[in-house]
């Protein structure tokens, strides 16, 4: 199922990160895992990434980190915020969205979110055009099947 992979941090925790998977926002997680009473300080988003298979992504992630781990039975990691930035954007390539480009961000940008979804928009809208002339236009019949492979892509 497609979600996100995200890290959080604690400033009642240092030193050590929150690497999970959620179908919903990531900021909306960090939000529930703060309202437990057990938590001092609330969670903060330090990065997350949109992938097509949120549960492999997080094993994955969990397999890449087992070392750093802090109990087997939590999602602790003692590593960095680049370190798992790092591992993060290695998964948009393994478990893609939107035909191979993943929607990743630090926590807070969210102008910058919304200008690469509308830009991203446009380049599938011209993708697609284009393609579509060449279909026309192509008397190939190979050409043509590699022309329809990428189409799907921007779809």
């Amino acid at each position: 199922m497609s979600g996100y992979i995200y890290a959080l941090t604690n400033e009642s925790i240092p030193g050590q990160i929150k690497l999970g998977r959620t179908v919903n926002h990531p900021e909306d997680r960090a939000a529930d895992l703060s309202s437990d009473t057990g938590v001092p300080t609330p969670f903060t988003v330090a990065y997350f990434v949109a992938v097509s298979d949120d549960v492999q992504a997080e094993k994955s992630i969990h397999r890449t980190f087992k070392r750093q781990r802090v109990n087997p039975k939590r999602e602790f990691f003692e590593i960095s915020v680049d370190e798992a930035r790092a591992a993060m954007d290695k998964l948009t390539y393994r478990y893609p969205v939107d035909g191979g480009l993943s929607m990743r961000r630090f926590s807070g940008d969210d102008m910058l979110y919304s200008v690469f979804n509308a830009f991203w928009s446009i380049i599938k809208m011209f993708a697609r055009l284009i393609i579509g002339i060449l279909l026309l236009f192509s008397k190939q019949r190979q050409l043509k099947k590699s022309l329809r492979s990428l189409l799907k892509m921007f779809k």
